[in-house]
């Protein structure tokens, strides 16, 4: 995978720093339960909310 990285980096395609900051960036918005301690969720809501996050990744709304 590393190597990968750097050979689209050599490309000019990404940056490895891009890439992990578009993960890091994604898991944050994808499990606001845990990253966020303003919103106290319950298994359930924090599923609906996750449901909901990636039908809007899908629409390109996010």
């Amino acid at each position: 995978l590393v190597n990968c990285m750097v050979a689209a980096e050599e490309e000019g395609r990404f940056t490895i720093n891009s890439a992990l900051e578009r993960a890091y960036q994604k898991m944050i918005r994808r499990h606001e339960h845990v990253f966020r301690s303003d919103r106290a969720m319950t298994p359930e809501e924090a599923v609906i909310s996750w449901d909901k996050i990636k039908q809007q990744e899908r629409e390109g709304k996010i």
